[in-house]
């Protein structure tokens, strides 16, 4: 079953907002892909699943040489170098550079760096991407393909273009309307204010 899963390209999620440098008798840990690569493998084994473990130990470098892991980087601009950095144009450019050296190189691995706009990667010169908000069209559309009642469907769409509610600029952005859907499916009622949708999600 190995050799079948190395025909597709499989997403491994890593959030770099835990992603620290460890500091021994005054040195510090060099930031390069050896570094990206060993705080990947520690993030990867967490769930302490022994079976996971293995399999990593195993096939990690093969998927790496072969291509095969898609790496979805979260958080790049919550990293905590560059979060209390006062120089932090030197950070961003460190810790891209060490993440693009990690994927290219002997590696022929793909990645996706997700950060906001301010403090992100802009030293790489990869595609970008931004997340635009949603029109009234596709909002509709979200609500419409969501899957919900008929009648949850009627009070999401009510809501969601309502004056009376101030969820305009949440509802524009797809994860948070997917979640408001989730809300209104689970309570049957729109909800009173935008952090209670965050609060029954968590």
């Amino acid at each position: 079953w190995v050799s079948l899963w190395f025909d597709s390209m499989v997403p491994l999620y890593v959030n770099l907002k835990y992603l620290k440098r460890s500091f021994t008798s005054g040195d510090s840990e060099r930031v390069d892909a050896e570094f990206i690569r060993r705080f990947v493998l520690e993030n990867l084994k967490t769930a302490n699943d022994l079976d996971v473990s293995a399999f990593l130990d195993d096939e990690f470098q093969t998927g790496l040489n072969n291509g095969s892991w898609l790496f979805l980087y979260d958080s790049f601009d919550e990293i905590p170098e560059i979060l209390s950095s006062t120089y932090a144009d030197a950070a961003i450019a460190t810790y891209a550079q060490a993440i693009s050296d990690f994927l290219h190189g002997m590696n022929k691995c793909r990645g996706i760096v997700a950060s906001r706009e301010y403090r992100g990667p802009k030293y790489l010169s990869w595609s970008r991407f931004r997340i635009m908000p949603l029109s009234a069209n596709q909002r509709q559309k979200l609500i419409e393909r969501a899957g919900l009642s008929r009648e949850d469907e009627s009070i999401t769409i009510s809501g969601v273009f309502s004056a009376s509610h101030g969820f305009h600029p949440l509802a524009e952005n797809p994860m948070f309307l997917g979640l408001l859907c989730e809300y209104v499916r689970a309570n049957h009622k729109y909800p009173e204010h935008n952090f209670s949708v965050y609060e029954a999600f968590i």
